[in-house]
């Protein structure tokens, strides 16, 4: 791009174009015209300058040579950022360089020259996407879906381990707590369609919070067996739904976000990624040296007061909830339900929710897992034809494509926790990691190896294609994973002489990188697939889907366990309890390689720094049109009212 030209722009005399809301007057012969005619053409765009948030009139920066093509222009009242990503998703090819203050380059202007990448990375998002919601996400998705999430997937498996429950159960009972997933379909489609007081965002959290808080309290007050299994699930429920719902309104307002700005989408859900991670590594430290000492009572008391941390936001409305006057308490958001296919994502949301319920009330009253996983293979089956039905090819495509995925990942993560917790008392033959170890250890590797993920996937996958790069990460997982089935035979002790903590710790940290890479394009496809106005409801369904397919996952793990016998308690001399773990692993290898044959149908053919063809995103007679609902993809152009308007190359 380094030899195309600086101007002049190819455009006529006099002319003023407006661009989305950017007026952009256009000199004749160098000089200023400020009040010229509007011409009824097209132009060419040329911008020459990295995608950065221009905090300031070009006309100050005239003097650079980098900038000299702007000289004489009257006002650009938008960042270069906002320029650029619509002139892009307009079919524009956008030409850019470096016109930021924070460009890395001094050429005698007021431009400041930062030699600290991650300086220059962190106010490049400050400028582009705002302090405000960085903060938002900071409370909600760094401390919330990082720490607390963290603390509550811990504490879980050991409070339910007091209660004595087998592996099968512990499996179970953990897909019934996170099935508040599932709901996010219908937690978005409230929040796009309603409005409390005048907002649509800001009355959830503080609906949700109270209720939350409560739960903590209840759990991390009564002692142990105080409570019955029924009622320790419904506060778990509450938790959970408090956590969802704040992460449905962020992720929206991000997906909203990177559409309008998609140049710099990596960076911000590696900012989202990065803070999650580094705070997941903070409980872990604080939880792991206290957890068999003191119990876990007391994270949930910690996680009570953080929680109330989720109201800040939302008093400040540093979510950027816009206030519409309503006129009275609860009033439909204007145009909820006139876009075309509204009203059928409000019928697959329920139908998502109705199914997370059935398969909820299975897993907490029945416990026969053959029926368990008849259930599950239903609720898949109906699922797949609701988003068939009432979504857009493309989306329906993605969503199936992530239910596979999930779905196809036989979880044994129950079986796992007792395999390497047992003492020699209960499994004389085992690794006998501790309580600490097993949270410490784990938990960190888990974290310094999502941390690489990003870095990996940023340096070396960000360019390839959604079909490549899922197509490597699955193929490098299954390797990955057949690992297992060497230490559930205890190969690595017997013949490798490789001891139990370097081994498994070399598999966790292998399969955490390859998981992030995997999650990044994900994000960023869901993110692309969103119309305007919609993107808490699309985000919040793909969501609840992969909740969904993860529940099934571990009520079909419940199910290997069953049919070979592997039901640890931690009880006594239970060694002969894990001696078919290694078949249980062997078939989990080859199921997480099943769909992968499914991609060149389901997986859009394209890269995850560019927003989808438009051809792709507009489908007349089934779910919603884009070019109905204002997207960046097919809202009509100023310049040409037709839909299928485009810059002239």
């Amino acid at each position: 791009m380094s030899g195309a030209p600086y101007g002049p722009l190819t455009a006529d005399p006099k002319m003023e174009e407006k661009i989305r809301g950017i007026t952009i007057q256009l000199p004749e012969s160098g000089r200023r015209r400020r009040n010229s005619t509007p011409q009824k053409r097209k132009t060419r765009l040329h911008i020459r300058g990295k995608s950065e948030n221009l905090g300031y009139s070009p006309m100050q920066r005239s003097r650079s040579p980098r900038s000299k093509f702007l000289k004489g222009y009257c006002s650009i009242d938008k960042p270069i950022d906002f320029i650029c990503s619509n002139a892009h998703s307009l079919g524009e090819r956008s030409i850019i360089d470096d016109l930021s203050p924070f460009s890395g380059y001094d050429d005698g202007d007021e431009g400041c020259s930062l030699d600290c990448g991650m300086i220059k990375w962190s106010w490049t998002l400050v400028n582009t996407y705002g302090f405000r919601l960085l903060f938002t996400i900071f409370v909600i998705q760094h401390l919330m879906d990082g720490f607390v999430s963290r603390a509550l997937k811990i504490s879980i498996k050991f409070y339910l381990r007091d209660y004595g429950v087998s592996a099968g159960q512990l499996q179970t009972y953990q897909a019934v707590v996170f099935l508040p997933l599932c709901a996010r379909g219908l937690m978005g489609l409230a929040s796009d369609s309603f409005r409390i007081m005048g907002y649509r965002k800001i009355p959830w959290i503080f609906i949700s919070t109270p209720t939350a808080v409560l739960a903590y309290l209840m759990i991390g007050v009564a002692p142990v067996g105080s409570m019955t299994m029924e009622a320790v699930m419904a506060c778990f429920v509450a938790m959970l739904t408090h956590l969802t719902f704040c992460n449905v309104l962020v992720d929206a307002k991000n997906s909203e976000r990177i559409q309008e700005i998609p140049m710099h989408g990596s960076d911000l859900i590696s900012f989202s990624t990065l803070g999650r991670t580094i705070w997941s590594g903070i409980a872990i430290i604080s939880i792991g040296g206290t957890v068999a000492q003191i119990g876990t009572r007391w994270l949930f008391r910690v996680c009570c007061v953080v929680g109330a941390f989720t109201l800040i936001p939302a008093a400040i409305n540093s979510i950027g909830d816009d206030y519409q006057k309503t006129g009275s308490l609860l009033a439909f958001s204007e145009g909820a339900f006139k876009l075309k296919g509204a009203k059928r994502y409000l019928v697959l949301a329920c139908w998502i929710t109705s199914l997370s319920v059935v398969l909820a009330l299975f897993g907490v009253f029945n416990k026969n897992p053959y029926l368990n996983f008849g259930v599950a293979m239903g609720v898949a089956v109906m699922e797949i034809i609701g988003f068939y039905t009432f979504c857009p090819p493309t989306i329906a495509k993605v969503a199936v494509y992530h239910l596979l995925v999930m779905g196809c990942q036989i979880s044994l993560s129950g079986v796992y926790f007792y395999f390497f917790t047992d003492g020699p008392l209960q499994y004389p033959e085992g690794p006998h990691f501790s309580d600490a170890f097993y949270v410490l250890s784990f938990g960190l590797v888990d974290s310094v190896s999502r941390l690489s993920g990003i870095v990996v996937y940023n340096w070396g996958f960000k360019n390839y294609r959604y079909r490549t790069i899922f197509a490597l990460t699955t193929l490098a997982y299954v390797i990955v994973n057949s690992l297992n089935v060497i230490y559930c035979l205890r190969w690595n002790v017997r013949y490798l002489g490789v001891s139990d903590p370097i081994f498994v710790l070399g598999v966790r940290a292998f399969d955490g990188l390859i998981g992030q890479i995997n999650i990044m394009p994900s994000i960023l496809l869901v993110s692309h697939l969103c119309p305007k106005g919609r993107e808490a409801t699309i985000n919040s369904l793909i969501a609840a889907n992969l909740a969904l397919g993860s529940a099934i996952g571990k009520y079909n793990g419940s199910l290997v366990l069953e049919l070979f016998s592997i039901k640890p308690r931690g009880n006594l001399n239970e060694s002969h309890q894990f001696d078919n773990l290694w078949l249980a692993a062997l078939i989990t290898v080859g199921s997480n390689a099943m769909h992968i044959l499914s991609l060149p149908f389901l997986v859009p053919d394209a890269k995850p720094g560019e927003n989808l063809p438009e051809e792709l995103l507009i489908h007349k007679g089934r779910g919603i049109s884009y070019a109905a609902t204002n997207s960046p993809l097919g809202s009509p152009n100023p310049l040409d009212s037709g839909r299928n308007a485009k810059l002239d190359r």
